[in-house]
């Protein structure tokens, strides 16, 4: 699985900190430009203070540091991801979403069907699809998740190009089934 992301992991996050320490250092330049004294006074306060207290200028220092690589170190769910199948011209990157909607797609042609949601896993080999779903009552379970397994199978690897090495089916009770058995 691949991931997005401008400087890789925590690049966003630190062209936001870039872009907002810019921001801060324009604006000072700007003041000191239009003659307010006050940021420079400020800044030289500051720094005598840092000298003056050698011991609490590194704690704060440390404090700051470790803020810092807390945020960028931090793991980012803003990249969508994608799985990734080579093809002789490049490779397809199929996202997520997508892959979902084209699972959901082809279980849509089984009756009795409901709620299916899938947890899909790319291996070097091909894909794992994990799909959990509901049965109406009656439907004989081993039938139908045979079925499913097949049309689920195919029509990944027609939509998508990508080997399917196992459809796995989770079949949860639904309130239909639990009534059928509390009678």
């Amino acid at each position: 699985m691949n991931f997005k992301g401008g400087f890789g992991r925590g690049g966003i996050m630190l062209e936001y900190i870039v872009g907002l320490l810019l921001i801060i250092l324009a604006g000072w330049i700007l003041l000191m430009a239009t003659g307010w004294s006050m940021p420079y006074d400020s800044m030289l306060q500051m720094m005598g203070w840092f000298q003056n207290n050698p011991f609490k200028s590194v704690l704060i220092a440390f404090i700051i540091l470790a803020v810092a690589v807390f945020l960028l170190k931090r793991p980012r769910s803003q990249a969508e991801e994608s799985y990734v199948s080579r093809t002789k011209d490049g490779e397809v990157r199929i996202t997520r979403g997508a892959m979902s909607d084209i699972i959901v797609r082809s279980t849509a042609e089984v009756s009795g069907l409901k709620n299916v949601r899938t947890r899909i896993k790319q291996r070097e080999n091909g894909l794992e699809l994990s799909l959990t779903c509901q049965l109406e009552e009656g439907l004989v379970i081993s039938k139908i998740s045979e079925e499913i397994q097949e049309i689920v199978k195919n029509g990944v690897e027609l939509y998508t190009g990508m080997p399917v090495t196992e459809v796995k089916v989770i079949v949860r009770s639904s309130k239909l089934i639990s009534t059928a058995y509390k009678k």
